[in-house]
């Protein structure tokens, strides 16, 4: 019944239009696979940094452990966030001089929303769902809801989850409107099988 009602809260939503490749998007939305050079350009330089749980007004000479993301921040007229953004190496043109690209966009809510809200009022969620996105729940926990353009869960994901905000531990998602408090964006290489149940449904952006 749990897995039911969060499947039909996501299949309600209705979403924004977005175009169908990255390079063509406007520059205020980040896309997976946009370089790094194109991000600066397009939103200027982080407010700040984090690492390793510990924020950085400029970029950290020494890596105190964790992955280093670019922080920026956005507000809508429904909510105000936190953009953590990390890149990856693409060696694909050049081994000695790797494109760094965005491999993950991380969305921190100043106030806890429904999951079908957030997704509305961030381009970038559509914007990796262009070619479908499965839905996939965690049935074990109940602490992520997943949208992934493969049932297994490789290639584009987008994961929705609730945190405490006295502890800041991960707590479930709730039934029927699905509020979360961190939506990412970002791209898997290991798959989801094994933690993640496939409802057979597929979302497309502006889908009814």
């Amino acid at each position: 019944m749990k897995i039911a009602l969060m499947v039909a809260a996501l299949c309600a939503a209705s979403f924004m239009p977005v175009s169908r490749a990255w390079a063509q998007t406007p520059p205020t939305v980040l896309a997976l696979g946009m370089s790094r050079d194109d991000a600066l350009r397009a939103f200027g330089a982080p407010v700040r940094y984090s690492m390793g749980g510990h924020y950085y007004d400029n970029l950290p000479v020494m890596a105190t452990g964790g992955a280093l993301y670019s922080v920026y921040s956005r507000r809508t007229v429904h909510n105000e966030y936190e953009i953590w953004i990390e890149y990856a190496g693409d060696a694909s043109a050049s081994r000695l001089h790797p494109t760094l690209r965005i491999d993950e966009v991380r969305f921190l809510l100043d106030r806890a929303t429904p999951m079908k809200q957030v997704m509305e009022d961030l381009p970038e969620v559509a914007l990796a769902c262009l070619p479908g996105c499965h839905i996939l729940i965690d049935s074990r926990l109940g602490w992520f809801v997943w949208l992934s353009t493969n049932p297994d869960g490789d290639g584009a994901v987008v994961v929705g989850s609730m945190r405490d905000a006295t502890t800041g531990k991960i707590v479930p998602i709730h039934a029927p409107d699905l509020t979360i408090s961190e939506i990412s964006v970002h791209t898997s290489h290991d798959g989801l099988r094994g933690i993640a149940q496939d409802t057979g449904k597929v979302w497309r952006p502006n889908s009814r």
